[in-house]
């Protein structure tokens, strides 16, 4: 018998969402799969039927995360409004992508992420701006670009210093103006 998506959607959204939990405050390497299920409310057996051991699990919440950040920057580029409406869609993905935004990027420990959301989100992008296969400065600037925000938006929500609306307008102006117009040095 094949098992309804909405159920199979439902239950591996309660095992990410534990997993998340537990995440958040250790590190993988010491979360169970014991700890996952009690937290989840399944069985192993059930556990082991979406995933195959907690970095299965990890992988596929980034995935998770990942594509549906991916899905609103693509609808943006090719609606041709990335920077009109860059503060809105920031802000818009900051409030309903919190829960993941936290656990992935909000973490110290995220260089394997921000890898990962690079490999990802650069040829979707290239393909989005339709540049050429091989352009180099294309690739190395995604690679900075990329490189570049994640860290930033994570030291940004360890420390809320300044609001979302703030942080998003200096995002902005660093992409529209150049990092160094935002030190004031021009």
């Amino acid at each position: 018998m094949n098992k309804m998506p909405e159920v199979t959607d439902a239950t591996r959204k309660t095992f990410i969402e534990a997993f998340c939990d537990l995440y958040k405050e250790k590190p993988i390497e010491k979360i169970s799969v014991k700890e996952v299920i009690l937290r989840a409310g399944y069985s192993r057996a059930t556990f082991y039927n979406y995933f195959r051991d907690m970095y299965d699990l990890r992988e596929h919440a980034e995935d998770v995360f990942i594509d549906s950040i991916m899905a609103r920057v693509l609808e943006n580029i090719r609606a041709g409004r990335q920077m009109e409406d860059f503060v809105g869609t920031f802000m818009e993905i900051l409030e309903e992508e919190s829960f993941f935004i936290n656990v992935f990027i909000g973490s110290a420990n995220n260089s394997r992420f921000i890898e990962k959301i690079y490999n990802k989100a650069a040829p979707a992008l290239i393909d989005a701006f339709n540049v050429k296969n091989g352009n180099l400065t294309a690739t190395y600037s995604l690679k900075f670009y990329i490189s570049g925000l994640i860290p930033t938006i994570g030291m940004w929500l360890r420390n809320k210093t300044i609001t979302e609306q703030d942080f998003a307008l200096l995002i902005k102006g660093i992409l529209r103006d150049g990092f160094i117009k935002q030190l004031n040095l021009i």
